[in-house]
């Protein structure tokens, strides 16, 4: 009967029928003995009677209330135990020689597993493991926020390993454990088939430059609205993915409107991973857009560096460390040391004038940056094992990092399952993880 979205938007209608009710139940006045006023007053003391309960009613209520909207604004932290008990009640199902959990939401389920089959469980840490340093603040009680980075932290100590995407964050993760091997989101080898469809859906000819940005975007974007307002009428910009917060697309949108460069931002959906290369390669510039000044961005070495290169597209970054270093290395792009419009205008249009060498030298460094590569270094740092099952709260065959693991592992011959809850919709890489071999179990929270 609650309602979860936090109000009682039915609690004065109840009031009303309880009211009705005991009008209802009270007889009329009696004729007889008793007079009328005897008769009234006992009417009355009902009433009194019956809006006393409701009131104790209502205040059950609000306690109640307070109880779910506390729930509410904690449930991810109960999620994560509650997929740790789902994951012990089909600990069948997902034996494994090795438990992997994407990401320290599914730490507690791995350890468990781990512990009761007395196996090794080991997290891919993908991310910054505070819920304080994320790029979008956790909403959580803070003392709830804080409990939970210590816990997390001491399950990290306490796995048997730690896998990483890379550098940076592999060097922070060195500070909880010995045992970190960095398996950065390298794409597998393949050849790039160029496309126009990106300029098309854009509207876009030839004639203009149009810069891309591949990513769901947290922060950061309003630098790069700026910098476009500063660019001639003939630079385009194009954005594939989503806002998040939702609210944050709705600030960008005003900001674009009142800097006059609406007409020049194209927002697109996210589109087929395996189609993501061939349809941005359309595109001049690929742009990675994170405020340097949060913690987890400044330690991220995100798929989008190389969905660019696979795509041939020369870079423009902030300075965030493992990206400025492919950058420099290959001489692929312009690292925006500067964060300012100004910055990142004269980043964009010192690639524009040297696109083609660039452009090159990402396609090179594609060549050089292969997930094949790491598959010996994926399967030393899992020990080698005979079975592995990843864990993880979110649909697992729709991870690309996971998946390519997967596939990689059960290649190998090592039996390969995926538990994690069920897609929400249509699961893209649903038929690759199933014709792998790869076992998938749905577990519904």
């Amino acid at each position: 009967m609650l309602d979860r979205g936090g109000s009682f938007t039915w609690r004065r209608r109840l009031a009303s029928l309880l009211t009705r009710a005991a009008d209802g139940l009270v007889p009329p006045p009696s004729r007889g003995s008793e007079g009328a006023g005897a008769a009234d007053r006992r009417v009355e003391n009902l009433k009194r009677a019956q809006q006393a309960q409701i009131e104790r009613f209502e205040r059950r209520l609000a306690v109640a209330q307070t109880a779910l909207d506390e729930y509410n604004a904690n449930r991810p932290v109960l999620t994560f135990l509650r997929f740790a008990r789902l994951c012990a009640a089909a600990r069948t199902a997902l034996a494994a020689d090795v438990y992997v959990a994407h990401g320290v939401q599914a730490l507690p389920a791995a350890a468990l597993l781990a512990h009761v089959d007395t196996k090794r469980h080991m997290c891919d840490v993908i991310e910054i493991p505070s819920f304080q340093a994320r790029a979008e603040p956790s909403k959580w009680q803070a003392s709830n926020v804080e409990f939970v980075d210590r816990a997390l932290e001491s399950y990290l100590r306490h796995a048997d390993g730690l896998i990483t995407i890379g550098a940076a964050l592999g060097e922070r993760l060195a500070g909880l454990h010995a045992r970190v091997s960095v398996i950065p989101n390298y794409r597998r080898a393949e050849t790039l088939v160029r496309s126009n469809a990106l300029r098309q859906r854009c509207g876009v000819g030839e004639e203009a430059s149009l810069v891309v940005a591949i990513s769901n975007v947290s922060s950061g974007f309003e630098l790069v609205l700026e910098a476009l307002a500063r660019l001639p009428r003939a630079v385009h910009l194009a954005t594939i993915g989503r806002f998040s917060p939702p609210d944050y697309r709705a600030r960008c949108f005003a900001l674009a409107e009142r800097l006059g460069v609406m007409a020049r931002w194209h927002c697109l959906d996210p589109v087929p991973y395996a189609e993501l290369a061939s349809f941005a390669s359309a595109a001049d510039v690929g742009l990675i857009v994170r405020d340097p000044g949060i913690l987890n961005n400044q330690i991220s070495l995100p798929n989008r560096i190389f969905d660019y290169m696979a795509a041939s597209l020369p870079v423009c970054s902030p300075d965030i460390p493992d990206i400025a270093r492919l950058i420099t290395t290959w001489e692929m792009g312009i690292v925006v040391r500067d964060a300012s419009p100004a910055a990142w205008a004269a980043a964009i249009a010192e690639v524009l004038s040297r696109r083609a060498a660039m452009a090159a030298q990402a396609g090179r460094a594609a060549a050089a940056h292969v997930w094949e590569a790491l598959e010996e270094p994926l399967h030393d740092a899992l020990g080698r094992p005979r079975s592995v099952t990843f864990l993880g709260l979110s649909h697992l065959c729709d991870n690309n990092r996971t998946v390519r693991m997967a596939r990689s592992l059960a290649a190998r011959g090592v039996q390969v399952t995926l538990a994690s809850p069920p897609p929400r919709g249509d699961s893209v890489t649903r038929n690759e993880v199933s014709d792998a071999g790869i076992r998938v179990e749905n577990l519904q929270l």
